[in-house]
């Protein structure tokens, strides 16, 4: 069984581009704040089948969902299986399940290659019936992400052909294109959409430059803000505040207040997996992952957004693979998921 991975272009240097006084400031600030921190409370732990492999499953709510590629008719397919969704459906790169709304979504080329050159994508509800074939969306380098309401943002070459012409897309929950825009000259290399889909923001590499930006784009695609750095995570609070990780670090900016920068800090090693940065549905707190110096285990934080105040903290025995789907999540009851290679362990805040 392989892995389902998506491919994109991401500048090593881009990534080492974190904010020195930032890193400075979440020193002096740790330092100065040695308190004891609460772990967080397990509630249980669901160890993945030998075989199965964390990457399989699509971390979701209060249950997981496994997205198994397989084969019918002599065709390669997902099944997708868990919390009220029990579907089969055609396979390509990459699949993304979007609980909320009831639907599932596979982009990317032929089924289960690691280089996709080319972007296709359809829609399915939950079970698997087909919502609308998009067709050919762009050519690579280009990225996707899927809100849990069931709304996809796309990013990417869509140029037919002849030089590359870089744009941005949001779709629905059908399928249909809610708006477009183009991005300056540059590579998109990971699209980050808000739960409810009111934000999205696009990390882009300018080869020209050799510099990297964040694109942050409101509901109806006006572009709200642009920040001149590279970053691996974005989460979006209620409290209409953004919180971005770089490598080593995350920043926390008030969107009411023109992205002002109001908080820093230092993460306890380099940031893992598509979405590192995960906000509270429901509270002013937001979790990072990141993997230990050791690489023999993740390391979880939850962090409250007023204060920058770390909350709790827990280890948890992974090699950090890069996974393709949402390793973290949090439900509305408040309960957290961490996806491992080997478990899912569903947590609480104490």
């Amino acid at each position: 069984m392989k892995t389902i991975l998506i491919t994109r272009v991401i500048s090593s240097a881009g990534k080492r581009a974190i904010v020195c006084c930032g890193l400075m400031l979440a020193g002096m600030l740790s330092m100065a704040q040695v308190k004891p921190v609460a772990g967080f409370e397990v509630i249980s732990r669901q160890p993945m089948a030998s075989g199965e492999a964390g990457r399989m499953a699509i971390n979701a709510g209060s249950n997981v969902i496994r997205v198994k590629p397989d084969t019918s008719a002599g065709k390669r397919v997902y099944r997708v299986e868990g919390k009220g969704m029990k579907a089969m459906v055609p396979a390509l790169s990459q699949a993304d399940v979007a609980t909320a709304g009831g639907r599932i979504w596979v982009y990317g080329d032929s089924a289960f290659r690691h280089s996709a050159p080319f972007a296709y994508a359809s829609v399915y509800n939950a079970s698997g019936t087909l919502i609308r074939s998009l067709g050919l969306l762009g050519k690579k380098p280009y990225v996707a992400a899927v809100a849990d309401n069931g709304s996809m943002a796309f990013a990417g070459n869509t140029a037919k052909d002849g030089p590359p012409v870089y744009t941005i897309s949001l779709y629905d929950l059908n399928g249909n294109k809610r708006w477009s825009a183009n991005l300056p000259g540059a590579w998109p290399t990971e699209v980050f959409i808000a739960p409810d889909h009111q934000y999205i923001a696009v990390s882009i590499f300018i080869p020209e430059e050799y510099t990297s930006k964040l694109l942050v784009y409101d509901a109806t695609g006006r572009l709200l803000h642009t920040l001149r750095s590279s970053v691996s995570g974005v989460a979006f609070l209620a409290s209409k505040k953004m919180v971005v990780t770089t490598n080593q670090a995350w920043v926390i900016y008030d969107m009411s207040a023109g992205f002002r920068q109001i908080q820093v800090g230092a993460l306890p090693g380099v940031t893992v997996g598509r979405f590192p940065v995960i906000a509270h549905p429901s509270a002013d707190i937001f979790l990072t992952l990141s993997l230990s110096a050791s690489k023999q285990q993740v390391s979880l934080q939850a962090y409250d957004a007023r204060t920058g105040a770390l909350l709790s903290q827990g280890e948890f025995a992974s090699k950090g693979y890069l996974q393709p789907y949402r390793q973290l999540e949090i439900g509305k009851d408040g309960n957290i998921q961490l996806s491992t290679e080997s478990e899912v362990v569903t947590l609480r805040l104490k």
